[in-house]
């Protein structure tokens, strides 16, 4: 709790400086994150123009101006002041100005001393009061001896940003007393930018409650700084929006008479908020085509109308991302009018737009089958046969290819020869043969032979068939025997 500091009593001040946002990206920070009434705090700062005058402005809690100095920036715009805390300094919220004289840029942080809990997280350090978090990362930290919550199985915790607002977690509460401890979870905005300063509920949204260095029965204010991959802070004036989209075809080649499918994903893959983000699609007209949305995390968002695919994504955070799956039957009469080509369009307010192709190949998957006799007329006792051929003629693949030979009845038909022949299998007068998966210019063939015990007519008919049901194809041949 704030206790008001009397003249006569030695008071202990905790007074913290931390990056400050700016276009500039400026660092403004103490020599130590602890003092006491009577103490001098260093302060050092940079990102000022070069050798320019910088106005360093100390004010007390109530808003009345403790100490003004005009320092000198040096060649690199690095600068630095120093304000003597009075023996009855109150308590409260200190603020510190620094302003550029000739650049006008005013950078100011506020800093509430209250004895709130350490803050510790396995996070490198950024400067004395903010620990660097990559935008986009998770990190699970500690707030120790915040007595305030003891007893308490949770708290909130909040995060607080100037640019970006204030997020808040739940930590979970253990220990008491001085040795009550705040567990909690916190994933960094893809679109974080600057410094952060972390507070717990129980010490109030103003309260900056941990410390990176320095005497942790006198916590300093401390929190985030969020950076990029390479441990840059990110500085919220440079940031810039970008809107994209992909359309990715379920599967590149189809047969016809099956399902076909686009997946159009957009993401906003800037490092600001993308506005206003809509999809546009003028969907393919294809004979034996019809579309619907069937699934996808932005399906909410979008509907068909006329032969139009619309989605409204609204305003999506850097790193957000939609995606919709769209799909159709086709028919024999795809095939014709095959590829099937669909552009999808995205647009934005301030995000720019972009636009992305894709297509299927639809194929026929009939199958050629012939079935040629050794001798179109054999005389009776003479050896017999028949060949057996399938073969794929047109583009792609036609998918689990089996062959049905319904031999002539009567004589007993022996398998012995052809490319297929250990695919296939004789049973009775039933030869069987699973060609599998044949692709454009694949065949296969078996030949089977018998002797002709009596005359008449041998008639041989085969039949082949397939994944689909437009593989079905028939042939038949006969042999006179005399």
């Amino acid at each position: 709790m704030r206790t008001a500091l009397r003249a006569s009593a030695v008071a202990t001040l905790v007074l913290i400086i931390g990056l400050v946002a700016s276009p500039a990206m400026a660092d403004v920070w103490t020599d130590r994150t602890v003092y006491n009434a009577g103490d001098t705090v260093a302060i050092s700062g940079d990102g000022m123009q070069a050798a320019e005058s910088v106005g360093v402005d100390v004010s007390f809690p109530d808003g009345s101006l403790a100490q003004h100095h005009d320092v000198l920036a040096d060649d690199l715009g690095n600068f630095s002041d120093s304000y003597t805390l009075p023996l009855d300094a109150p308590s409260g919220d200190y603020t510190v100005v620094a302003t550029g004289a000739e650049s006008g840029q005013t950078f100011s942080t506020t800093f509430d001393p209250i004895g709130a809990g350490s803050l510790n997280c396995p996070l490198p350090v950024h400067n004395p009061t903010h620990y660097k978090l990559q935008v986009g990362t998770t990190v699970t930290c500690t707030i120790d001896g915040a007595s305030e919550v003891s007893g308490q199985s949770t708290t909130t915790v909040f995060i607080k940003s100037s640019t970006l607002g204030n997020s808040q977690v739940t930590g979970t509460v253990t220990g008491t007393g001085s040795a009550t401890q705040i567990t909690f979870t916190f994933t960094a905005p893809l679109d974080g930018c600057d410094t952060t300063v972390v507070a717990y509920e129980n010490v109030g949204l103003n309260s900056n409650n941990a410390i990176i260095s320095g005497d942790p029965t006198h916590p300093s204010a401390a929190g985030f700084a969020y950076v990029d991959g390479d441990g840059n802070v990110v500085d919220c004036g440079s940031r810039t929006p970008h809107v994209s989209i992909l359309k990715v075809a379920d599967e590149h080649t189809v047969t016809a008479g099956e399902d076909i499918g686009f997946t159009i994903t957009v993401t906003s893959d800037g490092n600001a908020t993308a506005e206003g983000v809509q999809v546009s699609d003028t969907l393919p007209t294809d004979a034996g085509t019809s579309w619907s949305v069937d699934g996808g995390t932005g399906a909410g968002f979008c509907s068909i109308s006329l032969g139009e695919l619309t989605c409204d994504f609204g305003d999506m955070v850097a790193g957000a991302s939609f995606d919709v799956h769209i799909t159709s039957h086709t028919t024999q009469q795809t095939y014709n009018d095959s590829p099937v080509v669909n552009t999808a369009t995205v647009t934005s307010t301030n995000a720019g737009s972009d636009d992305s192709t894709d297509q299927i190949d639809i194929i026929c998957p009939r199958m050629a089958l012939f079935i040629t006799p050794d001798a179109s007329t054999a005389p009776v006792g003479s050896t017999v046969g028949f060949t057996v051929r399938v073969v794929r003629q047109l583009n792609g693949t036609s998918y689990g290819i089996v062959l049905t030979n319904l031999l002539p009845k009567g004589p007993s038909w022996t398998l012995d020869g052809g490319t297929g022949a250990s695919l296939c299998s004789i049973s009775g007068t039933v030869m069987t043969c699973n060609f599998g998966d044949m692709a454009k210019g694949m065949s296969y063939s078996a030949h089977v032979s018998s002797s002709a015990t009596r005359t008449g007519t041998l008639l041989d008919r085969a039949r082949v068939t397939g994944a689909s049901s437009l593989v079905n194809k028939t042939a038949q041949a006969t042999i006179s025997v005399v």
